[in-house]
């Protein structure tokens, strides 16, 4: 049996990338949705922006915290 060996580092990072490639499939059919479905197009656009301003904070914050386990 072959053991796959990983350091809490690049534990993190693997994660991080598997996290942020759901997201943006996520995100994807979120906006397809809110698109598709929204009463309002500014109201979309705001809630779209926001949205994705909250996720970069997210996401920054995790690759900021990853950088300084490296």
């Amino acid at each position: 049996m072959i053991g796959i060996s990983l350091s809490f580092s690049s534990l993190l990072l693997l994660v991080f990338l598997v996290m942020l490639a759901v997201t943006t499939i996520f995100s994807a059919i979120l906006v397809y949705h809110w698109r598709a479905y929204g009463e309002s197009a500014a109201i979309t656009t705001q809630t779209m922006i926001l949205y994705f301003v909250g996720i970069a904070v997210v996401f920054g914050g995790m690759a900021a915290a990853i950088g300084m386990a490296f």
